[in-house]
Protein backbone atom coordinates (compact mmCIF):
# COMPACT_ATOMS: atom_id res chain seq x y z
CA UNK A 1 0.00 0.00 0.00
CA UNK A 2 2.15 2.50 0.98
CA UNK A 3 4.28 1.54 -2.73
CA UNK A 4 1.34 3.17 -4.40
CA UNK A 5 0.61 6.45 -2.07
CA UNK A 6 0.54 10.05 -3.44
CA UNK A 7 2.88 11.54 -0.78
CA UNK A 8 6.28 10.48 -0.14
CA UNK A 9 6.04 8.19 3.07
CA UNK A 10 9.09 6.87 4.99
CA UNK A 11 9.89 4.69 8.46
CA UNK A 12 12.82 5.92 10.08
CA UNK A 13 13.78 2.77 12.63
CA UNK A 14 14.79 3.13 16.35
CA UNK A 15 18.30 3.83 15.57
CA UNK A 16 17.87 6.45 13.55
CA UNK A 17 18.01 4.92 9.64
CA UNK A 18 15.77 4.66 7.09
CA UNK A 19 14.25 1.54 6.53
CA UNK A 20 11.71 2.04 4.04
CA UNK A 21 11.07 4.85 1.45
CA UNK A 22 7.79 4.99 -1.06
CA UNK A 23 8.49 5.50 -4.84
CA UNK A 24 6.43 9.12 -4.74
CA UNK A 25 9.62 10.21 -2.94
CA UNK A 26 11.03 10.72 -6.52
CA UNK A 27 7.49 12.67 -8.14
CA UNK A 28 8.22 15.07 -4.92
CA UNK A 29 11.76 15.18 -4.54
CA UNK A 30 13.77 14.56 -7.96
CA UNK A 31 15.28 11.42 -6.01
CA UNK A 32 14.77 7.75 -6.11
CA UNK A 33 13.99 5.17 -2.62
CA UNK A 34 17.19 3.90 -3.45
CA UNK A 35 19.56 6.86 -3.74
CA UNK A 36 17.71 7.80 0.46
CA UNK A 37 18.21 4.74 1.61
CA UNK A 38 22.06 4.80 0.09
CA UNK A 39 22.55 8.60 1.70
CA UNK A 40 21.18 8.73 4.83
CA UNK A 41 21.26 11.97 5.42
CA UNK A 42 20.01 13.16 1.85
CA UNK A 43 16.93 14.99 3.28
CA UNK A 44 19.01 17.05 5.53
CA UNK A 45 21.57 17.64 2.44
CA UNK A 46 18.84 18.74 0.10
CA UNK A 47 16.63 21.14 2.85
CA UNK A 48 17.40 25.00 2.09
CA UNK A 49 19.75 26.32 3.97
CA UNK A 50 17.17 28.72 5.99
CA UNK A 51 15.10 25.88 6.73
CA UNK A 52 17.83 23.40 8.03
CA UNK A 53 18.10 24.83 11.47
CA UNK A 54 14.04 23.65 11.79
CA UNK A 55 14.74 20.22 10.04
CA UNK A 56 17.57 19.43 12.36
CA UNK A 57 15.30 20.60 15.82
CA UNK A 58 12.60 18.75 14.90
CA UNK A 59 14.70 15.53 13.94
CA UNK A 60 16.44 15.77 16.91
CA UNK A 61 13.45 16.64 19.22
CA UNK A 62 11.39 13.90 17.64
CA UNK A 63 13.77 11.13 17.84
CA UNK A 64 14.81 12.15 21.37
CA UNK A 65 11.61 11.87 22.42
CA UNK A 66 10.11 9.42 20.55
CA UNK A 67 7.59 11.54 19.97
CA UNK A 68 6.18 12.89 16.49
CA UNK A 69 5.09 16.60 14.94
CA UNK A 70 4.59 18.82 11.46
CA UNK A 71 6.47 21.25 10.05
CA UNK A 72 6.69 22.91 6.77
CA UNK A 73 10.02 23.38 5.23
CA UNK A 74 11.42 24.02 2.26
CA UNK A 75 13.62 21.31 0.09
CA UNK A 76 15.77 21.48 -3.48
CA UNK A 77 14.81 18.88 -5.61
CA UNK A 78 17.70 17.21 -7.92
CA UNK A 79 16.64 19.29 -10.77
CA UNK A 80 17.38 22.52 -8.60
CA UNK A 81 14.06 23.43 -8.31
CA UNK A 82 13.05 25.25 -4.74
CA UNK A 83 9.49 23.98 -3.44
CA UNK A 84 8.32 23.72 0.44
CA UNK A 85 6.76 20.71 1.20
CA UNK A 86 4.61 19.87 4.35
CA UNK A 87 6.17 17.11 6.94
CA UNK A 88 4.76 14.92 9.58
CA UNK A 89 5.90 12.01 11.95
CA UNK A 90 4.65 9.93 14.68
CA UNK A 91 5.90 6.81 16.33
CA UNK A 92 5.54 3.58 16.15
CA UNK A 93 5.43 0.82 18.92
CA UNK A 94 4.03 -2.80 18.71
CA UNK A 95 1.85 -4.41 21.23
CA UNK A 96 4.65 -4.90 23.45
CA UNK A 97 5.38 -1.24 23.52
CA UNK A 98 8.53 -1.29 22.27
CA UNK A 99 9.86 1.83 20.44
CA UNK A 100 10.27 0.78 16.45
CA UNK A 101 11.07 4.32 15.26
CA UNK A 102 8.87 6.48 13.40
CA UNK A 103 6.81 6.86 10.34
CA UNK A 104 6.80 10.06 8.44
CA UNK A 105 5.08 11.49 5.40
CA UNK A 106 6.35 14.74 3.19
CA UNK A 107 3.54 16.31 0.99
CA UNK A 108 4.07 18.78 -1.66
CA UNK A 109 2.57 22.12 -0.83
CA UNK A 110 4.00 24.15 -3.42
CA UNK A 111 1.23 25.39 -5.04
CA UNK A 112 -0.56 26.25 -1.93
CA UNK A 113 2.49 27.95 -0.75
CA UNK A 114 2.70 30.14 -4.15
CA UNK A 115 -1.27 30.82 -3.25
CA UNK A 116 -0.93 32.25 -0.33
CA UNK A 117 1.87 34.28 -0.93
CA UNK A 118 -0.29 35.64 -3.84
CA UNK A 119 -3.13 36.15 -1.70
CA UNK A 120 -0.77 38.24 0.88
CA UNK A 121 0.96 40.62 -1.54
CA UNK A 122 -2.36 41.32 -3.20
CA UNK A 123 -3.80 41.99 0.23
CA UNK A 124 -0.82 44.29 0.32
CA UNK A 125 -1.19 46.16 -1.96
CA UNK A 126 -4.78 46.41 -1.22
CA UNK A 127 -3.72 48.10 2.17
CA UNK A 128 -1.37 50.48 0.54
CA UNK A 129 -4.01 51.67 -1.83
CA UNK A 130 -6.88 51.89 1.21
CA UNK A 131 -4.45 53.39 3.42
CA UNK A 132 -3.55 56.14 0.71
CA UNK A 133 -6.61 56.94 -1.05
CA UNK A 134 -8.66 60.25 -0.35
CA UNK A 135 -12.37 58.51 -0.91
CA UNK A 136 -13.62 56.40 1.76
CA UNK A 137 -14.31 52.67 1.43
CA UNK A 138 -16.73 51.46 4.41
CA UNK A 139 -18.65 48.13 4.80
CA UNK A 140 -21.95 47.94 6.82
CA UNK A 141 -23.77 44.29 8.01
CA UNK A 142 -27.45 43.32 7.61
CA UNK A 143 -28.59 45.82 10.42
CA UNK A 144 -26.45 48.94 9.46
CA UNK A 145 -23.84 48.63 11.52
CA UNK A 146 -20.56 49.93 11.10
CA UNK A 147 -17.98 46.71 10.05
CA UNK A 148 -15.18 48.52 7.96
CA UNK A 149 -13.85 51.58 7.07
CA UNK A 150 -10.87 52.67 5.39
CA UNK A 151 -7.99 54.74 7.26
CA UNK A 152 -8.68 57.20 4.85
CA UNK A 153 -11.72 58.32 7.10
CA UNK A 154 -9.80 60.30 9.60
CA UNK A 155 -8.15 62.85 6.40
CA UNK A 156 -12.06 62.79 4.98
CA UNK A 157 -14.42 63.49 7.98
CA UNK A 158 -12.07 63.45 11.27
CA UNK A 159 -12.88 60.14 12.42
CA UNK A 160 -10.76 57.23 13.16
CA UNK A 161 -11.96 54.10 11.95
CA UNK A 162 -11.98 52.61 15.44
CA UNK A 163 -14.35 55.33 16.43
CA UNK A 164 -17.15 54.45 14.57
CA UNK A 165 -16.95 50.78 14.76
CA UNK A 166 -19.94 49.40 15.77
CA UNK A 167 -22.41 52.23 15.04
CA UNK A 168 -25.08 52.45 13.19
CA UNK A 169 -24.44 54.15 9.76
CA UNK A 170 -27.17 56.88 10.12
CA UNK A 171 -25.26 57.85 13.36
CA UNK A 172 -23.31 59.75 10.48
CA UNK A 173 -25.77 61.18 8.55
CA UNK A 174 -27.92 63.71 8.85
CA UNK A 175 -31.10 63.45 10.03
CA UNK A 176 -32.71 64.82 7.29
CA UNK A 177 -31.15 62.25 4.37
CA UNK A 178 -31.56 59.33 7.01
CA UNK A 179 -34.63 57.76 4.85
CA UNK A 180 -33.01 58.56 1.92
CA UNK A 181 -30.04 56.98 2.46
CA UNK A 182 -32.65 53.92 3.67
CA UNK A 183 -34.36 54.10 0.95
CA UNK A 184 -31.44 53.72 -1.14
CA UNK A 185 -29.97 50.69 1.06
CA UNK A 186 -33.04 48.65 0.75
CA UNK A 187 -32.57 49.34 -2.88
CA UNK A 188 -29.10 48.07 -3.37
CA UNK A 189 -30.37 44.69 -1.75
CA UNK A 190 -33.67 44.13 -3.73
CA UNK A 191 -32.28 44.88 -7.22
CA UNK A 192 -28.85 43.38 -6.37
CA UNK A 193 -27.38 46.63 -8.39
CA UNK A 194 -25.01 49.49 -7.70
CA UNK A 195 -26.44 52.08 -6.21
CA UNK A 196 -25.31 56.39 -5.98
CA UNK A 197 -26.51 58.53 -3.74
CA UNK A 198 -25.76 62.14 -2.05
CA UNK A 199 -25.96 63.04 1.09
CA UNK A 200 -24.52 65.17 3.90
CA UNK A 201 -22.20 62.81 6.29
CA UNK A 202 -21.26 63.77 9.78
CA UNK A 203 -17.92 65.31 10.44
CA UNK A 204 -16.18 64.59 14.00
CA UNK A 205 -16.19 67.88 14.63
CA UNK A 206 -20.00 67.90 14.40
CA UNK A 207 -20.76 69.75 10.94
CA UNK A 208 -21.59 67.83 7.48
CA UNK A 209 -20.11 67.77 4.08
CA UNK A 210 -21.62 66.48 0.94
CA UNK A 211 -20.24 62.91 0.06
CA UNK A 212 -21.56 60.86 -3.03
CA UNK A 213 -21.44 57.41 -2.71
CA UNK A 214 -21.89 54.18 -4.69
CA UNK A 215 -22.70 51.21 -3.11
CA UNK A 216 -23.24 47.59 -3.91
CA UNK A 217 -25.13 44.67 -2.07
CA UNK A 218 -23.02 41.35 -1.08
CA UNK A 219 -24.32 38.42 -0.98
CA UNK A 220 -22.99 34.72 0.72
CA UNK A 221 -23.39 31.43 -0.68
CA UNK A 222 -27.02 30.61 0.37
CA UNK A 223 -28.07 34.36 -1.50
CA UNK A 224 -28.73 35.85 1.78
CA UNK A 225 -27.58 40.11 1.65
CA UNK A 226 -24.77 39.80 4.13
CA UNK A 227 -23.49 43.32 3.41
CA UNK A 228 -23.41 46.53 1.73
CA UNK A 229 -19.47 47.78 0.37
CA UNK A 230 -19.34 51.56 -0.42
CA UNK A 231 -17.22 54.19 -1.71
CA UNK A 232 -17.94 58.13 -1.11
CA UNK A 233 -16.39 60.97 -2.22
CA UNK A 234 -16.76 64.65 -0.92
CA UNK A 235 -17.90 66.69 -2.95
CA UNK A 236 -18.73 69.51 -0.52
CA UNK A 237 -17.33 72.59 -3.11
CA UNK A 238 -18.54 70.84 -6.41
CA UNK A 239 -22.32 71.07 -4.02
CA UNK A 240 -21.04 74.80 -2.48
CA UNK A 241 -20.20 75.86 -6.67
CA UNK A 242 -23.86 74.59 -7.42
CA UNK A 243 -25.68 76.57 -4.87
CA UNK A 244 -23.83 79.55 -5.92
CA UNK A 245 -24.75 79.14 -9.75
CA UNK A 246 -27.95 78.38 -8.87
CA UNK A 247 -28.25 81.46 -6.68
CA UNK A 248 -27.17 84.24 -9.01
CA UNK A 249 -29.34 82.04 -11.98
CA UNK A 250 -32.10 83.11 -9.08
CA UNK A 251 -30.49 87.20 -8.77
CA UNK A 252 -30.25 87.57 -12.29
CA UNK A 253 -34.07 86.05 -12.94
CA UNK A 254 -35.67 88.70 -11.12
CA UNK A 255 -33.36 91.63 -12.61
Amino acid sequence: MADFTYDWEYWIGPDGNLLYVSPSCKRISGYTPEEFIKDQDLLEKITHPDDKKLFIEHENDSSGTKTGGEIEFRIIRKDGEEIWISHNCQPVFNEDREFLGRRASNEDINERHLAVGKIEESEGQLRFITDNMTDVVGQINSEGIITYFSPSLKQFAGFNPSEVFGKSVYDLVHPADQEMVKGVIQQAIITRQPVTIEYRAKKADGSYLWVEAIGKAVYNADGDFESLIFNGRDINDRKKTEKELKQSEEKYRHV
